[in-house]
């Protein structure tokens, strides 16, 4: 499982951002996906947009963090804490995609 370290706060506050492979498991991962493709609601609601390199992305966003699966990722105690630690203030939910 993931730990943030002091360097990936250093890394954060250099870069801007912070990539991590393995803040959840690939069994989560794969939940996710699968819920993901599956979910008709989110399909009828995406938007297919150029991905900059000749093909198209298929985007569905959404500003409230419901009692869901994906609202149970976005609320996650590994989300939230470690983006607390990286910007060192309180976060909110603002949008998913």
């Amino acid at each position: 499982m993931f730990k943030l370290k002091q360097e990936h706060i250093e890394q954060f506050n250099e870069q801007g951002y912070l990539m991590v492979d393995s803040l959840f498991a690939a069994d989560e991962v794969a939940l996710l996906l699968e819920t993901a493709k599956d979910d008709r609601e989110m399909a009828q609601h995406s938007q297919a947009l150029d991905d900059g390199a000749g093909g198209k992305s298929d985007i569905s966003a959404w500003c409230i963090a419901g009692d869901d699966l994906y609202g149970m990722f976005a609320r996650s105690r590994r989300v939230v804490d470690t983006t607390e630690r990286l910007l060192g203030q309180e976060v909110y939910h603002y949008h998913s995609k």
